[in-house]
């Protein structure tokens, strides 16, 4: 199965469509994307159209059990696309929209970046991003308590 995003006039995915191999191939019997292209174009008259992976992410692509493949040449386009994100031309990647201003574009893997590294233990309940203060906080509901991570210490606080 060969996967294609219809984009927008601003490349911006409007939807993914899966497509049968055997309608991706070249006169060789070689998968091919303009043929994907071209297929697609004709069942729904629509021309811009660019193939994506379903297991890429973060510019690395895995295999049925979620561990990286050997051949990373089937990395396509960094990231597997939904509705709303954008196909980036000169980096050849599908990017999702930038939801905080903090946040900075990864060029490796195409993916939006807080100024503070991810907790590295698991969050005592919910993790969110507090793009106000800069910091990841978590919010436990069973027991009403708040907790801000702290980079010093690598530890969750009672806030």
């Amino acid at each position: 199965m060969a996967y294609y995003a219809k984009l927008d006039e601003n490349n911006i995915v409007l939807r993914v469509e899966s497509v049968a191999d055997s309608d991706c191939l070249d006169e060789n019997g070689i998968e091919n994307e303009e043929v994907g292209r071209q297929f697609l174009e004709n069942v729904h008259g629509w021309t811009t159209w660019k193939k994506c992976s379903y297991n890429t992410k973060d510019g690395v692509h895995y295999d049925i059990d979620n561990v990286a493949s050997e051949d990373q040449s089937k990395a396509l386009r960094k990231n597997f696309p939904t509705i709303g994100w954008k196909y980036d031309s000169t980096r050849d990647a599908f990017i999702s929209p930038k939801v905080y201003d903090s946040h900075v574009l990864n060029e490796t893997t195409c993916t939006w970046e807080p100024p503070v590294d991810y907790p590295s233990t698991d969050a005592p309940g919910r993790l969110e991003w507090d793009e106000a203060n800069l910091r990841w906080t978590s919010h436990d509901d069973s027991d009403q308590l708040s907790h801000v991570w702290n980079t010093s210490t690598s530890t969750w606080d009672v806030i």
